[in-house]
């Protein structure tokens, strides 16, 4: 009676080891799937976002005629004729010489 007890928990620890040797691979797997998901899901959220902006700025530019002409000079550095356009540069640093150490001795 013993040893048969004995054998029927061995083989219900083979079957939970056999179980779990089957599973846990494949539930690693689904987490990883799951994650993969969100990170598509997510991506896919910013380029429908970042398609309507474009949309809308296509329709500014078709529509709007101040901001076209806004984008035109910002963008392209376009001017009217007769217009002067002045560009201030900002001035260069230069970079300081090291100061001299004293002339060493002979």
């Amino acid at each position: 009676m013993m040893k048969r007890r004995f054998v029927i928990l061995w083989i219900l620890i083979a079957v939970i080891v056999l179980f779990a040797f089957l599973y846990l691979p494949g539930l690693s797997k689904l987490q990883e799937l799951r994650f993969e998901e969100e990170k598509l899901s997510k991506d896919l959220t910013d380029l429908n976002q970042r398609i309507q902006k474009l949309q809308e700025e296509k329709n500014l530019l078709q529509n709007d005629q101040d901001y076209l002409e806004k984008v035109i000079r910002e963008e392209l550095g376009l001017v009217r004729p007769g217009e002067m356009v002045y560009k201030l540069v900002p001035e260069e640093k230069k970079p300081t010489a090291p100061k001299a150490s004293a002339k060493k001795a002979n």
